[in-house]
């Protein structure tokens, strides 16, 4: 083993455990396996709230908490790590050059495939959207006010001048009567093609078997309810559910995969469990929990969306071995066994949107430097009550 910690499972071993290269330190922890495998193995110091402890470390498995082969993959792990037990745990000691280096050639790896997802060129597709939800911008205005941003020709350019993975955006983007010629247009230049945007009952579940032809690998679409009620009044539009339904189905039986987004407002926060296990239930391709944050052009009027930070805590804690991923929350809100799916930066196109660390309260928090903060707009609608320092696992008082 020479210099290698009993804990720490080499190339070979995470390749037999279905794991994949790629390994990265977590705020308690080390985190083991490719985010686009079932599962990623977490291994922390010992605390009783893991479903496996072995000595001086706990083991964690995110993925779907129901499926089977989480736990044969935690005793496949235990098998390998029970009989060189000892009485250390120190996830410092891993070699930083080591995580760097196996980091990068995880990146490598994707980036070598002809058509892997990577980082996207994100294109505004002018569309007018037909809905009023509760957190954007779009619903102060009329249906019959509002426009189209940008032109054909705009979209034709960047899908031209791509060099990555394309992401077609805006109000609407299914809306548009060219997106399937567009679509083909990217994939023929070998993108890995997504649309992001809201579906029409029927129109979207019809067109998808030609989105599926023209190239379209990915479709991402808003779950903001598990029930009808919830979700089509935070939607603006009756049968806004249904719609989901029914184009996540076709989108499904077409090839196409899914990803599933629910932005973490206040009135989604009572059926966040359940929202949760509906995604489950609807897609493969993922659900993801965003960070909200109301734009700085829009000033106070969508701060009563806005949830406290005390709210947010306790609405994840239910679902916190669920396996979601959660975009751009301070860590100090996600339970301890999310915090490894935590740190990733608050990403916008409001440039006026920064984030801050309040210093009487981040300035004693030891995982500061891998947390994403607090977003200025969220911090004025809701204050700071409920953000707290936080220390390393197994520091000493």
């Amino acid at each position: 083993m020479g210099d290698r910690p009993w804990w720490w499972l080499d190339d070979a071993e995470r390749a037999r455990l279905g794991l994949g290269s790629a390994v990265r330190r977590s705020a308690n922890g080390v985190l083991l396996g490719d985010s686009r495998r079932p599962f990623r193995l977490e291994i922390v110091a010992r605390t009783d709230d893991a479903p496996v402890r072995l000595g001086p470390i706990a083991l964690r498995v995110l993925g779907n908490p129901a499926d089977p082969r989480g736990r044969a993959l935690l005793r496949a792990a235990v098998d390998l790590l029970g009989p060189r037990i000892a009485d250390d745990f120190d996830p410092d000691v891993v070699a930083r050059e080591r995580v760097v280096k196996e980091k990068a050639a995880e990146r490598a790896r994707i980036a070598a495939e002809p058509r892997g997802e990577g980082p996207a060129t994100i294109i505004d597709v002018p569309s007018v959207c037909d809905r009023a939800c509760v957190f954007c911008h779009i619903s102060r205005r009329p249906i019959a006010d509002r426009t189209p941003r940008g032109s054909d020709e705009d979209v034709e350019r960047a899908i031209a001048a791509a060099a990555g993975a394309i992401l077609f955006t805006g109000d609407d983007a299914l809306a548009h009567p060219r997106i399937v010629a567009w679509v083909a247009m990217a994939s023929e230049r070998g993108r890995h093609v997504a649309v992001i945007g809201p579906p029409r009952r029927g129109v979207t579940a019809r067109r998808a078997p030609e989105l599926a032809r023209a190239g379209l690998r990915k479709y991402i679409t808003a779950l903001l309810g598990a029930s009808e009620e919830t979700h089509d009044r935070i939607n603006g539009r009756d049968g806004a559910l249904g719609a989901v339904r029914e184009a996540v189905s076709a989108m499904r039986a077409a090839g196409v995969r899914v990803e599933l987004v629910t932005p973490l407002i206040r009135p989604v926060l009572a059926e966040l469990a359940a929202i949760t296990a509906l995604a489950a239930e609807l897609t493969d391709g993922g659900h993801t929990l965003l960070a909200y944050a109301p734009d700085s052009m829009v000033g106070d009027g969508f701060d009563a969306v806005v949830a406290p930070l005390d709210e947010l805590r306790a609405a994840l804690a239910p679902i916190a071995t669920a396996g979601v991923t959660v975009d751009a929350l301070p860590l100090c809100v996600l339970p301890e066994a999310m915090r490894a799916r935590g740190g990733a930066r608050l990403d916008r196109t409001d440039e006026r949107l920064h984030v801050s660390y309040p210093a009487a309260i981040c300035g004693g928090c030891e995982l500061k430097s891998g947390c994403p903060g607090i977003a200025a707009t969220v911090e004025r609608a809701v204050g700071t009550r409920g953000l707290v320092a936080l220390r390393r696992p197994g520091a000493q008082n």
